[in-house]
């Protein structure tokens, strides 16, 4: 199955108050399937783009309820993650009856790790007491998205991240580990997605950011993008607001001196009143 359609990858976007440069390159880059980082100060939108990315991810995909090798079980299927795709419903692919039932039918997958993701999480976890095996993240969301948010203050060293994430997505498979020592090899085809507001040079040398096609930044916004925000905020939490209140408010904070407005900025002043 494709991936999200230009259609539906806009009425995300519209949701957000950008630019039309800025709307443009997230566009292009979240088409397009390949790696992206977005990058710019924090409370501009990042996560919550991302976030609703992972909502609506369009199509199908199949995914194993398990895997066997070498006298081992890796269990794949997680229902916490993957929503099943009941036959006969609009969204199930057609059936004629020759489908392996050791694989279930899902929507298309999105998993969002965040800043408590450590180096554990890129291999395979053992539970004892079951004796099976959790496949990581990275392999149950296959055919579907693995979005890092706040990329840069995981537990673990960025470069050593990219280096586990980029160069075997590159190559499209994955080799994981047993305990016992065996390894196998497994097809490896997800969109990585990151998100951050440090530097991009401080995240990693230029031999692995290269292979990151789509770089876009997500500024803080303009006057008159602030503005927007804010009245939308009003209509979300239902705050009524007198002629001239909202440009009075962009005023003030605008020509604060050193002041760099954020768009979360507009929520927070409504959450204070």
């Amino acid at each position: 199955q494709e991936p999200h359609n230009r259609a539906h990858i806009k009425t995300i976007l519209n949701e957000l108050v950008l630019t039309h440069e800025v709307s443009d390159a997230l566009a292009r880059a979240l088409f397009s399937g390949k790696s992206v980082i977005i990058h710019g100060p924090s409370g501009n939108g990042k996560t919550v783009l991302l976030e609703r990315y992972a909502d609506e991810m369009g199509g199908f995909s199949m995914t194993p309820y398990a895997i066997y090798a070498y006298g081992q079980v890796i269990r794949v299927f997680d229902q916490s993650i993957h929503r099943v795709i009941e036959p006969g419903s609009p969204e199930a692919p057609a059936d004629d009856g020759r489908r392996d039932q050791r694989w279930v039918t899902i929507k298309r997958p999105a998993i969002v790790l965040g800043a408590e993701m450590d180096r554990e999480a890129l291999e395979l976890a053992y539970d004892p007491s079951a004796r099976f095996y959790q496949a990581p993240p990275h392999i149950k969301a296959q055919n579907g998205a693995l979005i890092i948010d706040d990329f840069g203050r995981q537990r673990i060293e960025t470069r050593d991240l990219l280096t586990r994430y980029v160069i075997p997505l590159e190559r499209g498979w994955d080799s994981m580990t047993l305990q016992t020592g065996e390894k196998l090899t497994v097809p490896f085809q997800t969109q990585l997605l990151f998100s951050t507001n440090m530097r991009i040079k401080d995240l990693a040398d230029e031999a692995l950011l290269r292979r990151i096609l789509y770089k876009v930044n997500m500024p803080n916004p303009d006057r008159a993008g602030f503005a927007e925000i804010i009245r939308r905020v009003c209509l979300q939490k239902a705050v009524r607001v007198t002629d001239g209140a909202l440009d009075y408010a962009v005023e003030r904070l605008y020509s604060y001196p050193g002041l760099k407005p954020r768009g979360s900025y507009a929520r927070d002043i409504l959450d204070i009143l």
